[in-house]
């Protein structure tokens, strides 16, 4: 067949792609060293503010990956960030926080926002489920304010995103994603007034995935940071949103039995995530023109990728020294890890040589459909399931967050009730709607103690709240019993549920052993729980 040599990423060359305009940055992390306790500030400005990981873990394609802990510097160098920006004398009273950050979800930060990049209270970029929020203190009144990309247009996604948060004594605050400013919608714009930030704290620490007191974790990844004591005009973000982000590699798979001497095909490659690759932009490049190339598989392990062949179509004529095949890029799963992966091109035809594949079997004909039977089960609609959760919680849900949340996502909710039409989006706005009422309920003293009962505490941290078998099945019980259902042959029972929510309080108090937590996290963990029971099959089947 037409197969190429087999190379690894390790057989690739380093391509810098385009520049990236730094003018101004005070402060620069590219996470390139990959591994050791400590991410180097490259900027060249004194003193560099290098940062401790503590708990967070390297991505072998540049970056710094946050699921538990931070990434944080001493006062001592963080100090720099006061002098440049806030000092009365020396500051300019602007900055620019620009940041390459993959979130791991849309969930997280509802009531208490994950701090992405946190200056104390100084200054921070955090995440508010679908928003990316700015929170900064100011000589303004109210001291601190906070801004946010407006959550009906849900600027932030769980991939990777370019995020730019400028601030100055004329424009306020106005984020950009992706290159595209947020706030030529009006709900966008800053309305805290402008002024000076001479009240910063010069004492304070730059952390990194959570605050200083790791109390707001965030959970993603960071690929790369630049901090500046100005505000990025519109043309360096879009080249620095341009140039990219990441470890990219140029791998060139030789044809030259094919396509000539020196005759090789060259993929832009880099790791997405932790799953998969991007192949990109193919280019053949070869001293023999009227070449013919097309039908270009990947292959991983000597095995095709069953997703991703975006080349499969390729059908192009050479007729220069270097031919691009496609401006399109190719996700393509991981099977070993970098470390151990090995690629090969298969070619449908190449330079005269074919290798067509064999078409697929015709499959024989169906038996013929005189329709399926209808489900014996139903599903509730969008209105039934809002007023099950108000039953089962109690909560008014007339109550203005949650009146307000399930008017947004009626239209994502079921709209009908056969079983066979449920999709994966309705069930995320169940959720969402869900996280509402728990929230409601558990902030609630009566309505928290007519639900769970008068023994559990709320007000004390989780290792104590949960210290004890009752205690954690004390609120198991009451959520198998109100939100599932007791004593009901086609619901399960405590026995069945009470492993799963216990699983779940060890899984969201595990970094309270390392980091004390507060009453807070003892609520949030009770909100879990209880959106975990009523966004279940229990709220939305019947």
């Amino acid at each position: 067949g037409l197969v190429s040599q087999n190379l690894t990423l390790a057989d690739g060359f380093e391509d810098q792609g385009q520049d990236r305009d730094q003018t101004g940055a005070i402060a620069f992390w590219d996470f390139m060293e990959g591994s050791g306790g400590t991410a180097a500030d490259t900027s060249g400005v004194a003193p560099a503010i290098d940062l401790t990981l503590n708990g967070a873990t390297w991505l072998s394609s540049y970056g710094l990956a946050f699921e538990t802990g931070l990434a944080n510097a001493p006062a001592l160098t963080s100090r720099k960030l006061y002098d440049r920006i806030a000092d009365a004398q020396t500051g300019t009273q602007q900055y620019s926080i620009e940041a390459w950050v993959t979130p791991a979800n849309t969930t997280q930060g509802g009531n208490d926002p994950a701090h992405i990049v946190s200056y104390n209270a100084n200054a921070q970029l955090r995440q508010r489920l679908y928003s990316y929020q700015m929170r900064q203190r100011s000589v303004a009144p109210g001291s601190v304010s906070t801004h946010e990309t407006n959550s009906d247009y849900q600027n932030l996604q769980a991939r990777l995103q370019h995020v730019v948060v400028t601030y100055d004594r004329y424009r306020g605050r106005r984020f950009y994603v992706d290159a595209r400013d947020t706030a030529l919608v009006p709900e966008d714009y800053d309305e805290t007034p402008a002024e000076a930030l001479w009240n910063w704290d010069p004492g304070f620490n730059l952390a990194l995935g959570n605050s200083i007191g790791g109390d707001r974790q965030w959970e993603g990844q960071i690929r790369l940071l630049a901090i500046y004591d100005r505000v990025l005009p519109q043309t360096q973000i879009q080249q620095n949103y341009d140039a990219g982000v990441g470890r990219r590699l140029l791998l060139r798979f030789d044809v030259s039995q094919w396509a000539g001497p020196g005759a090789y095909l060259e993929f832009l490659v880099m790791e997405l995530d932790n799953y998969s690759y991007l192949f990109c932009q193919p280019a053949l490049v070869s001293n023999s023109f009227n070449n013919t190339v097309g039908g270009i598989r990947i292959m991983v392990n000597g095995q095709p990728s069953v997703t991703g062949q975006a080349f499969t179509n390729v059908n192009r004529v050479v007729s220069q020294s270097r031919e691009p095949l496609s401006p399109l890029c190719s996700i393509i799963p991981k099977d070993q890890g970098p470390a151990s992966d090995v690629f090969t091109i298969d070619f449908e035809y190449l330079a005269g040589y074919q290798d067509p594949e064999a078409p697929p079997p015709v499959p024989p004909l169906p038996p013929r459909q005189f329709g399926a039977a209808l489900p014996g089960l139903g599903l509730r609609d969008f209105a039934r399931i809002n007023a099950a959760m108000a039953a089962v919680t109690g909560v008014d849900p007339l109550t203005p967050a949650i009146q307000s949340t399930y008017l947004s996502l009626t239209q994502q909710m079921p709209p009908t009730y056969d079983l066979r039409t449920f999709a994966s989006a309705q069930q995320v706005a169940i959720t969402k709607l869900s996280l509402e009422y728990c929230e409601a309920l558990v902030e609630d003293t009566s309505l928290r103690t007519a639900f769970f009962g008068p023994t559990f505490d709320f007000n004390v941290e989780p290792l104590t709240a949960f210290a004890s078998q009752a205690d954690r099945d004390a609120i198991s019980q009451a959520i198998t019993d109100r939100a599932i259902g007791a004593n009901l042959a086609d619901q399960p029972s405590m026995a069945e549920t009470q492993p799963v929510l216990d699983q779940l309080i060890t899984d969201l108090t595990a970094s309270c052993q390392a980091t004390p937590c507060n009453a807070t996290r003892t609520r949030t963990v009770v909100k879990a729980m209880c959106t975990a029971g009523i966004a279940s099959a229990a709220a939305s089947v019947h």
